[in-house]
């Protein structure tokens, strides 16, 4: 975390939290509690697979915060791409695994 400015120092806070797929609808229900915190929804959030950045960004539409809160998704569904490219989604994050598995082998041969 970086901060560049004094003033706003105290007002920066990350916090990581956790979804567990053990039960249905988990992430609908961690996402929806994000957004009707006390302290309102956070200004930008960062989502580690698909289920939950669709979740995300759903409930961004859902409580009117485009362009107030910014999604770093991940996954390249037809959804994500979509929501990029319109910019209601700031990016997405996508691991290309057959070329870091080239990658991997061509270094094993190395």
């Amino acid at each position: 975390l970086m901060v560049t400015s004094e003033e706003t120092q105290g007002r920066v806070r990350v916090e990581e939290i956790r979804i567990s797929s053990e039960r249905a609808f988990e992430s609908e229900e961690i996402v929806w509690n994000l957004f009707q915190n006390d302290q309102g929804a956070p200004d930008i959030i960062v989502c580690m697979d698909e289920v939950d950045t669709e979740a995300v960004y759903q409930a961004v539409i859902d409580y009117n915060r485009v362009g107030e809160t910014q999604v770093i998704g991940y996954y390249k569904s037809p959804a994500t791409l979509d929501a990029v490219r319109r910019g209601t989604m700031a990016m997405s994050l996508y691991i290309d695994t057959e070329q870091m598995g080239k990658y991997s082998v061509q270094a094993m041969m190395e």
